[in-house]
């Protein structure tokens, strides 16, 4: 099978291609930015040698069909998106990546026949918590985002439904909240890739809104539920919450102490409003997913693969 990852560069996407080359997989990635990712933080050479790596601009519509077509791509996991702090400060290009991006990899895959595109959603669709009073938030609940990116996503979900409905794409869309582990660069997530690190490394590390209790899905976890969603049959629902384990900020860090008692983790008091209280049973009665890895078993995990990529 032939696979491309839009915006495999990235943390999620170096993962991905792990367990897709694993699996026998042909991998392409199409990514802005290749060589300054995690991408090679988190894979060794061996790996990076089996991957094609393709420089290029996710608007550059003709470019996407020439490598479909090159490549003989038949799915496409497509993750390039800005994150929040990006799409906050510069919301006519995050319109153009994130919106009009992602429309071409729909326009792309209802031109080129691609068998299936799985993509990331987020928790970001839904908004502010005092929003959605049921907890935790129904797989089709209602959007109210409070961000650019999140309205973003909700429109990416419109799209993609909209082409499923009219151009018979096949597509399944996965709304993450909190993705953790080792290698992430950048994003409203990048603290807990941070402070993983600087726990290995003994720097000190600010911490904050350590009262917020988030939901932790360990990035192989998220790994193996995209692969899944790229091999299942066709599904009824065309987007899925997601769900690891609640727990605070400052509990996180709490078990990166007991595991490194020599990290120099300091948590400050505050909360990131967001629903992070997602009801993922579609996901399981569909899809049949469920996370492997505890918030501890995750940490420790992220933390063995730290001290073997920082070589302390």
């Amino acid at each position: 099978m032939n696979c491309l990852i839009v915006g495999g560069g990235g943390f999620i996407g170096a993962y991905t291609s792990r367990i897709l080359l694993k699996e026998g997989y042909h991998v392409v990635i199409w990514d802005a930015q290749i060589r300054e990712n995690s991408l090679y933080r988190i894979l060794d050479n061996q790996e990076l040698g089996q991957l094609t790596l393709i420089n290029g601009d996710l608007t550059d519509f003709s470019s996407l069909l020439n490598i479909i077509k090159e490549y003989k791509i038949e799915s496409i996991i497509a993750l390039a998106s800005w994150q929040i702090p990006a799409c906050q400060k510069n919301p006519t290009r995050a319109l153009i990546i994130n919106g009009l991006g992602f429309n071409y990899i729909l326009e792309a895959a209802a031109l080129m026949g691609i068998r299936r595109v799985v993509w990331t959603s987020s928790n970001a669709v839904f908004g502010l918590k005092k929003d959605h009073p049921v907890q935790p938030v129904p797989n089709n609940d209602f959007h109210k985002p409070n961000t650019v990116y999140g309205a973003l996503k909700s429109l990416n979900e419109y799209m993609a439904d909209h082409f499923y409905q009219n151009r018979n794409v096949d597509s399944i869309g996965l709304r993450f909240s909190l993705v953790y582990g080792y290698g992430r660069l950048r994003g409203a997530s990048a603290f807990a890739s941070e402070m993983i690190e600087k726990a290995v490394t003994g720097e000190p590390c600010v911490v904050e809104n350590g009262d917020t209790i988030i939901d932790w899905l360990y990035v192989i976890d998220a790994a193996n539920l995209i692969l899944e969603a790229m091999k299942i049959p066709r599904t009824t629902s065309r987007v899925f919450n997601t769900h690891g384990e609640l727990h605070s900020i400052s509990e996180a860090v709490n078990i990166l102490i007991k595991l490194v008692p020599s990290a120099n983790l300091i948590v400050k008091n505050g909360v990131i409003d967001a629903n992070w209280y997602l009801d993922s049973s579609q996901l399981e009665r569909e899809i049949g997913f469920k996370p492997s890895y505890s918030l501890q078993d995750g940490l420790q995990d992220a933390l063995l693969i730290a001290r073997e990529k920082l070589r302390t």
